[in-house]
């Protein structure tokens, strides 16, 4: 089961509940928290790995994608125990078709372009090299 969360994400109490209840209910279910619980700020991530949650549910596995932050990182591949957990994917294409999803040397991960300067425009569509047999 994928969850998608937006906003506090993983950060809110209540989530962290619901994401407890969940797992003792179907400990046979593995959940996957997009973009490790979508936070929007990495201290709520932070305070999230202190609840215990991930070490009370071995269900709960955590997407790294679209996680900017080098502080969640690091914090994450602090705990062994949590590297078989780790899944690493790719939120591409998504940021380039909206053109929502941006980087600040300030801010880090935005999705409000008002917020940062707009990056580098990109194809939606790379194109690809033709092989010789095509």
């Amino acid at each position: 089961m994928v969850l998608h969360t937006s906003s506090v994400g993983v950060g809110d109490p209540v989530n962290q509940q619901f994401l407890r209840a969940v797992a003792a209910r179907h400990p046979r279910i593995k959940i996957i928290l997009a973009h490790s619980g979508a936070t929007t700020e990495p201290r709520q991530f932070l305070d999230f790995m202190d609840t215990g949650v991930l070490d009370d549910c071995p269900a709960l596995f955590l997407d790294m994608s679209s996680v900017s932050a080098t502080v969640v990182y690091v914090r994450v591949l602090e705990r062994p125990a949590l590297h078989s957990r780790l899944l690493f994917a790719s939120d591409l294409p998504f940021g380039l078709i909206t053109g929502v999803e941006r980087w600040s040397e300030s801010r880090g991960r935005s999705s409000s372009p008002a917020t940062t300067t707009p990056g580098p425009t990109l194809p939606c569509r790379p194109s690809l090299p033709r092989s010789a047999t095509a």
